[in-house]
């Protein structure tokens, strides 16, 4: 059977990273591995993670570029696994997960993903799953938000497709997991969905906003994450491709909720070929109709139009 490594990124969450170490541990196999990469927490992960002793476990520090993608590409470079597991500091990973992708979607394909068991304020639990996938490869016939894989929902791949595809980009602050599954799917490498969890996050963490990293960042700066995904990713594909008009109506959703409008509307009428570039402009037209207490759109166009 092929290796395992299980990376998890860190960056001053010393109460929770015990928690995902002790259960990625329970997740590895026995000839296994759990990286933790510290990046360059305030409070050493090491000295975090001082009580558990299992021979399995490494802690490095970052020696790449700062920030999640950085850590999790030197992770990647640090580990010996076939199959690399990527487990956030808050989360844990089911015990089983790891042994389900081996024996089955590691071998019918080189990347994938789960379901994932939410726990409830009430501590009540739920699974959050894509409607409409069964366990096994996502079709080709599938909507691009469902080959889409957050890299928090027990995504894994192989460790030499992760190399080949460039890695992880590390000037995304955020939205580097839809950049680097939006490649894969450029390069038509499926990814395996498992109908059932494989990690377990919780209410109250994404409720005071510490739980994922796109709810603390800043909306304009997320803005830009997506614009720099569009940018990247949006001519790979072919000029009538569903994917183009993906990747241009969640740029325009996330800048309209940033309030830049102006830079929502320069890339719309902007963007090749002219059809997404029509679609766009309808696109922002209804969404700031539809926000009435916000600027009018006839406002906002003939501002937007002299000072381009």
């Amino acid at each position: 059977m092929a290796s395992v490594s299980i990376v998890v990124p860190t960056f001053n969450r010393p109460k929770l990273l015990p928690r995902a170490v002790r259960s990625a541990l329970l997740a590895c196999p026995e000839d296994g591995q759990v990286v933790v990469v510290d990046d360059h927490s305030v409070i050493p992960a090491i000295s975090v993670l001082k009580d558990i002793s299992d021979t399995r476990l490494r802690v490095i520090t970052n020696g790449y570029e700062k920030g999640a993608s950085g850590a999790r590409n030197f992770g990647v470079f640090s580990a010996f696994g076939d199959a690399i597991f990527f487990l956030d500091d808050d989360d844990e990973m089911l015990p089983n997960y790891c042994l389900r992708v081996m024996k089955s979607g590691f071998h019918g394909s080189l990347a994938g993903y789960c379901a994932i068991e939410h726990v409830e304020l009430d501590g009540s639990t739920q699974t959050i799953s894509r409607r409409g996938l069964d366990r096994g490869l996502i079709p080709d016939s599938a909507s691009m938000r469902k080959k889409i894989a957050g890299l928090q929902m027990g995504f894994w791949i192989r460790k030499d497709v992760f190399q080949e595809l460039g890695c992880l980009d590390p000037l995304l602050t955020t939205d580097e997991d839809t950049d680097f599954t939006i490649r894969m799917c450029s390069e038509n490498i499926g990814l395996w969905y498992d109908p059932d969890p494989g990690v377990r996050q919780y209410s109250h963490l994404t409720a005071n906003k510490g739980g994922q990293l796109t709810k603390t960042t800043p909306k304009d700066v997320v803005a830009r994450n997506y614009l720099r995904t569009l940018s990247k990713n949006h001519a790979t594909f072919p000029p009538m491709h569903k994917a183009r008009w993906f990747l241009l109506s969640r740029f325009l959703r996330r800048a309209i909720e940033a309030h830049e409008y102006r830079l929502a509307w320069r890339v719309a009428m902007d963007i090749k070929p002219l059809y997404l570039s029509i679609c766009g402009i309808a696109f922002l037209s209804v969404k700031t109709i539809a926000r009435p207490r916000r600027h009018l759109t006839s406002t906002l166009i003939n501002r937007l139009f002299i000072q381009r």
